[in-house]
Order: structure tokens, then sequence, then C-alpha cells
């Protein structure tokens, strides 16, 4: 699972984001998941451990193959 994480996690390419949760309302203290639109985006906090060209290839490659046994599962 950690090539995974990696191709998941935008950090692993220098990228820091923030913002992915909040609170609604304030003395609920309860935190809730932000629409992906509404992240927070910072190049060059990290430094990357993989460049940005692998890292983008390769999440094309986990979408491409999860795509595949998603089809591979309805047909069966």
């Amino acid at each position: 699972m950690t090539i995974i994480r990696i191709i998941k996690e935008e950090a692993y390419k220098g990228l820091f984001v923030g913002r992915k949760t909040y609170n609604i309302p304030f003395k609920d203290k309860k935190r809730r998941k932000n629409i992906e639109a509404n992240y927070v985006r910072v190049k060059g906090i990290y430094e990357p451990i993989v460049s940005e060209e692998i890292w983008n290839k390769a999440r094309i490659f986990l979408l491409h193959l999860l795509e595949q046994l998603t089809l591979q599962v309805k047909r069966n």
C-alpha cells in the first residue's frame, strides 16, 4: 500500500495541501471534509521525493488500473 499512498498524496511531489477539513458549527467541534476545490495548495514547502512528471504519470496509471478493475468487477 505504500506506493499507492505515494501516488495519492501530493506532498510527495513537493506540494502542501491544506484546508482539507473544517469545523461547522464552531461549538460542535466536529470536523467535516472540505470539497477539493477549496483545498489550499502551496509549492515549495516540502522537498519533493518524486518529480511532478513521474508522479503525474503514476497517478494516471493508477487511475487507469482502478478503472479496469472496476469494469472487471461489474462484468462478473
